[in-house]
């Protein structure tokens, strides 16, 4: 148990250093959650929640980690590798006026193990205050393997072994859902939140008379996987709404979505990532103030998905989104940014002779939808582009706000993929 708690007590120094400057940048964080994950061992887990300095025991005993905050300053610091976990964090900061801060770790790492893996972190915060501010800073990790190779490794990393072959199907099942809800209210102080989630997962499986793999196929199960933005189904969800009368709102998010899938020498069997048109990645903000806002996203999506050796059915779905109904009521002079990128890959060779030519199987299955919606009485600058590689086709779109015909204060941005084809929409009429 040493090693998490050392990494605990790093990750409670960064949460030291935010102090009185108001939360840190999330993103720093993840050398912490690497370092942790690449170190653990089977069924070991650390947590740590704290309300204004006082330990407060773990809500729900077990393999869940459910940590419940009263207090005006909170630490949330859940790390696990079991294969199927619940992580959770609460935040009720509404008493008094003392400036109230939130800070968030979870880490959820699985490698190899039961063939379902399932992880579901959640974040809630509700803070409210009159003349002081508030701040909340969150981090979600979630790695998930199954086969041969490492979460850490890359796509291609270690060699195929030929020297066995299972008389059993091998099935493979990897879920996850991220989910953030922060809702900040001052009078006269400022609002910042700081969001950062990261999900990959990794299938490789080899030499089997059937392969069948399947990486976040399954919709909103329980009430803790549901999203409350667009998609109830998200499985990278954030909803942040931040009200201040005078003072100024902050909100950046930074969103990274990565699986990947491989299936070596069988006969049949099929390869699934996403579900039409639900699902993915979704983001839904509001701020409203008489003061200065600004908002920061950037939202990355990679899906990949290889048949070598193999007949199977590939089918890959990955939308990417900012929510409808996002909206920046404040100074004219508020700012808006955001980038989406989104790259699907699949490819299918049938026979070894066939690799490393132009020869494939039959092409995958492949939708892809992204959308960016804004509505601001400052400037919105917004960035999309999409990838869609299917065997030996490829296609590539970009979009932006504002379009052409659009105006600066509003982005109805919207890029469509299907089997190897993409179009972009010009939403300048979003009003």
């Amino acid at each position: 148990m040493k090693r998490f708690v050392l990494v605990a007590a790093a990750a409670l120094a960064a949460v030291a250093a935010i102090g009185a400057g108001g939360a840190g940048s999330a993103y720093g964080l993840s050398a912490t959650a690497d370092s942790w994950s690449a170190a653990s061992a089977a069924g070991s887990q650390e947590f740590q929640c704290t309300s204004d300095g006082v330990a407060v025991a773990d809500a729900d005993p077990g393999p869940n980690q459910v940590c419940v905050i009263t207090g005006s300053t909170g630490t949330c610091i859940q790390m696990s590798d079991s294969p199927v976990v619940l992580q959770k964090c609460t935040f009720t900061q509404a008493i008094g006026d003392a400036t109230k801060r939130a800070k968030v770790i979870q880490v959820a790492a699985a490698n190899k193990g039961p063939s379902t893996q399932k992880h579901t972190q959640r974040v809630e915060v509700m803070q409210d205050s009159t003349a002081a501010s508030n701040f909340v800073d969150v981090s979600q990790t979630v790695k998930q393997s199954l086969g041969p190779g490492h979460y850490d490794d890359t796509e291609e990393a270690e060699s195929e072994s030929v020297s066995s072959t299972s008389s059993a199907p091998i099935i493979s099942q990897q879920d996850f859902h991220q989910v953030v809800v922060v809702v900040q209210d001052t009078a006269t102080g400022n609002n910042t939140s700081s969001i950062s989630q990261f999900g990959k997962q990794r299938a490789r499986a080899k030499q089997a008379l059937s392969i069948s793999q399947n990486q976040n196929t399954l919709p909103a199960a329980t009430p803790d996987e549901e999203c409350p933005a667009d998609d109830v189904n998200a499985n990278m969800c954030s909803r942040v709404t931040q009200t201040s009368v005078t003072g100024q709102n902050l909100s950046t998010l930074k969103d990274a979505y990565s699986q990947f899938e491989r299936a070596h020498k069988t006969t049949t069997g099929d390869q699934k990532q996403g579900i039409p048109g639900t699902g993915g990645l979704d983001h839904e903000i509001n701020q409203t103030s008489s003061g200065f806002c600004k908002i920061v996203t950037s939202q990355s999506e990679r899906q990949t998905m290889r048949s070598v050796q193999a007949n199977v059915l590939q089918n890959q779905h990955g939308p990417t989104r900012k929510g409808v109904g996002s909206s920046q009521t404040c100074s004219t002079n508020s700012v808006w940014t955001g980038n989406q990128d989104s790259s699907q890959l699949a490819t299918s060779r049938p026979k070894e002779e066939d690799i490393d030519s132009l020869v494939f199987a039959a092409p995958a299955n492949q939708t892809n939808f992204m959308e960016y919606f804004a509505d601001s009485t400052g400037s919105i600058h917004a960035t999309q582009s999409a990838s869609q590689r299917n065997n030996a086709g490829s296609e590539t779109e970009q979009n932006s706000c504002p379009g052409i015909g659009g105006t600066a204060q509003f982005c109805f941005a919207v890029i469509t993929c299907a089997e190897g084809s993409c179009s972009a929409s010009d939403g300048g009429e979003l009003e």
